[in-house]
């Protein structure tokens, strides 16, 4: 899973005003983990209101 955008602009406006993220894992490691913590952390998912990890 790849959690980085290409823009930082369409990461802007786009995931500020996101509520839900669904997310589909192939394999949950330490790594993957890692990467959705930067992803939230990052993107300032102020408006995010639940999140669903499916493995």
């Amino acid at each position: 899973c790849n959690l980085t955008c290409g823009s930082a602009k369409m990461g802007g406006e786009f995931f500020r005003s996101m509520t839900e993220l669904q997310l589909i894992m192939l394999e949950m490691k330490a790594p993957e983990l890692a990467n959705i913590y930067v992803f939230l952390k990052n993107t300032g998912c102020s408006n995010l209101e639940r999140l669903f990890v499916q493995v």
